[in-house]
């Protein structure tokens, strides 16, 4: 007998359940887990106006949405086949492909990504090219995109996070709830790259972090596997992390400038002095499965409250 959309509810639900009481040491069992399902499809769309998804998460806009605020240093970018470079009285000033390569020669190495919603994500496309390269092979380069892009300074992370993978940008997940008017921490977890040009590219580490910045005492790999150490045997368990408080503060004042969006998943690294940059922004999919596999259910105590406000506006 085939079952009834209730009942493949429930098991997915309780399937949920089952993953996150087998991976999570720190807060195995509770009721108040959120399952996939009921996040992306019911949760988000709730409290993230979905109008605005793709605008917004566009990377070409960053250095001006949040001016105030440290991104990384904008070089060139392309958008819709044209080059545009920053000037002291525009944030889009047009340029021609040979200003642009003369530019990136200026610099040791030059980050690329892809700028727009659909393009990126999990660090997908992300190269960085070394300006000892020839102008024609730079010009390759770019010529193997085909949508919008950034190109970028690349940043020099502080000292801690590079002992845990120098290869990569490790970043921090941070991710901010706006609602009944107030900005809140809702989990935070620290991603550590398994190789390549940023830290969320391919298979990765992630360890939650508390509410005093500290590392939890365990380690997930990729989807779901517990560790105990890291390949380069770097100890970050038990770790308080250093400035954390001054990444937190920043997020929380990032979100206000972008109140449509009722939860956030920032990424963020912190520089060799010690500031905070952010690095991208998530509104389509802020994520819930990796703060709940490191941490607590997404919520907390707010859990009845949230779930039943989203339930009774989506009957």
């Amino acid at each position: 007998m085939r079952k009834s959309a209730l009942q493949e509810r429930i098991d997915e639900l309780l399937s949920w359940h089952r993953i996150y009481s087998s991976i999570n040491a720190h807060h195995p069992l509770d009721i108040a887990y959120v399952d996939n399902h009921f996040y992306y499809c019911d949760i988000l769309p709730y409290f993230n106006y979905q109008a605005y998804l793709a605008a917004f998460s566009d990377k070409s806009y960053y250095d001006v949405l949040f001016s105030h605020f440290p991104t990384p240093a904008a070089i060139v970018k392309r958008m819709k086949g044209s080059y545009y470079c920053p000037s002291a009285n525009a944030s889009h000033t047009p340029c021609t492909l040979e200003s642009t390569l003369t530019l990136i020669k200026d610099y040791d190495r030059v980050l690329i990504k892809p700028t727009q919603m659909s393009e990126s994500g999990l660090g997908s496309g992300i190269v960085i090219i070394d300006s000892s390269k020839s102008k024609q092979e730079i010009a390759q380069v770019l010529a193997s995109y085909k949508g919008d892009i950034a190109l970028q300074e690349v940043i020099t992370q502080h000292s801690l996070l590079h002992t845990l993978a120098p290869s990569s940008v490790n970043t921090f997940r941070i991710v901010t709830f706006l609602y009944q008017n107030k900005c809140v921490l809702l989990s935070s977890v620290l991603y550590i790259g398994a190789g390549g040009a940023a830290s969320n590219a391919g298979e990765f580490y992630k360890v939650g972090i508390d509410e005093s910045g500290t590392t939890r005492d365990f380690i997930i790999q990729g989807k779901g596997k517990r560790i105990k150490a890291l390949p380069s045997g770097a100890e970050i368990c038990g770790v308080k992390i250093p400035h954390f408080d001054k990444v937190v503060a920043m997020a929380k004042s990032m979100h206000l400038v972008l109140p449509h969006f009722g939860i956030i998943g920032w990424d963020f690294t912190i520089d060799e002095s010690g500031e905070p940059v952010m690095i991208e922004l998530n509104v389509d999919c802020p994520t819930c499965e990796s703060l709940q596999f490191c941490n607590a259910p997404i919520f907390g105590e707010q859990s009845a409250q949230i779930l039943q406000q989203v339930v009774s506006k989506s009957l």
